[in-house]
């Protein structure tokens, strides 16, 4: 492809250099498609769409023809084939052979597509049946055995493991206490925080029988153990998979070289500062490592990305930070999201109706009992940031007062 494409470069430049006008527009014309090609490419993949890949070969095709016409006499020759009897049925070979791999690529592709697409992820995993993951990871390692380097098929694949890890161990619990598997707090136990979590403290009180005992679970052994290989494989494909980085994390611990150092981790807030999600989790991370600045960074970013985790990382954060601190360290000064966390904490109307209007209007720096902040704090430091924004003062002034 890149041979191609500086081939194809080549003959406009020479193109450029003949002496006919006709020319010089074929030229020019190549080179701007040449050039708008690379630039869509750089931001999306368009060469796959059939219509677009057609009209571009043919386009290229006649500049190239073109370059090679105007060049006939002066044996000044681009790389062509020679007129012989054996060198178009070898190139119709290549160009089958080429088709070929193709087809079996896309082929092996889609198979892989279907499988991860029949996941079910609208599904509570704790309402999924155990032998319906079984069947897609059946179905994905087939596929993958014709594609062992696809960095997605091999994420999704450790990822399902990991899934499977949490029903199985769940079940494993449920009949070793006797309780129902619809006990909450067994589909906590089994999550893969608080698994890190207590190898982390066996490392640290060099307790080594205890991580081996954690190792050789046989749970562990016989699900997280597969989807940490797989992840790693994923990670050998594409060193700047985010969520890759953070499962390894994880479950890094599984390997006996394992150093428990956070290496993983600042990769993965690196690559993966754009997703809310993962910034909540890796702020919940720090926060167990007792990291608390740096959990409050991640937090932050989080809520820059997206509000959604702002009361599950404003419950986490009541016991140690004053509202000040919150308000100051944690909460972006963002009128939207400083609004949205006021308007949650308001009274019903008809007990503000109760209130005196000169408590009202006075600023309120204290958690109310809900583990939130007054709305009065929030909408107070809202306003410096309002101007510009379609946010009005009064409306909001209005919510508090009537």
């Amino acid at each position: 492809m890149l041979l191609m494409i500086v081939l194809s470069i080549y003959a406009c430049w020479k193109l450029f250099n003949t002496e006919y006008f006709y020319t010089f527009i074929v030229a020019v014309m190549g080179g701007l498609i040449l050039f708008f090609q690379a630039f869509h490419a750089a931001v999306d993949y368009c060469l796959y769409l059939p219509a677009t890949m057609v009209l571009f070969a043919a386009i290229v095709g006649a500049m190239v023809g073109r370059a090679v016409r105007s060049l006939e006499s002066s044996r000044n020759l681009l790389v062509a084939l020679p007129y012989t009897s054996w060198s178009w049925p070898v190139l119709l070979a290549v160009l089958l052979g080429g088709s070929l791999w193709s087809y079996n690529q896309l082929s092996s592709l889609h198979e892989m597509e279907l499988a991860i697409k029949s996941y079910p992820v609208d599904t509570d995993l704790s309402k999924v049946e155990a032998r319906t993951i079984r069947v897609i990871i059946s179905q994905l390692e087939d596929a993958l055995k014709k594609r062992p380097e696809d960095a997605q098929g091999q994420e999704a694949l450790g990822e399902y493991y990991l899934s499977l890890y949490r029903l199985e161990a769940r079940d494993t619990l449920a009949e070793e206490l006797k309780v129902s598997v619809e006990d909450r707090n067994l589909w906590l136990w089994t999550s893969p925080v608080i698994l890190s979590d207590v190898a982390l403290k066996a490392f640290k009180n060099k307790d080594a029988e205890e991580l081996k005992n954690i190792r050789e679970q046989e749970t562990v052994v016989e699900f997280l153990n597969p989807a940490l290989e797989h992840l790693k494989l994923s990670l050998e494909a594409c060193p700047l998979l985010s969520n890759v980085h953070f499962r390894i994390q994880q479950i890094g611990f599984l390997d006996e070289n394992w150093t428990f150092a956070d290496a993983h981790l600042k990769r993965a807030e690196q690559t993966g500062s754009w997703n809310a999600d993962l910034m909540y989790v890796a702020g919940q991370t720090r926060f167990a490592r007792g990291e608390r600045d740096q959990a409050i960074e991640d937090w932050q970013q989080s809520l820059r990305v997206d509000a959604r985790h702002i009361d599950d990382i404003l419950r986490i954060c009541k016991p140690w930070m004053t509202p000040q601190q919150v308000l100051d360290k944690l909460v972006p000064q963002k009128p939207d999201i400083l609004i949205q966390i006021a308007e949650p904490c308001t009274e019903p109307r008809r007990q503000k109706k109760l209130r005196n209007s000169s408590s009202i209007r006075s600023p309120v720096y204290s958690m109310n009992r809900n583990g939130l902040l007054e709305p009065a704090s929030f909408i107070t430091h809202a306003w410096p940031h309002c101007r510009g924004t379609r946010i009005k003062r009064w409306s909001y002034s209005k919510r508090l007062i009537c």
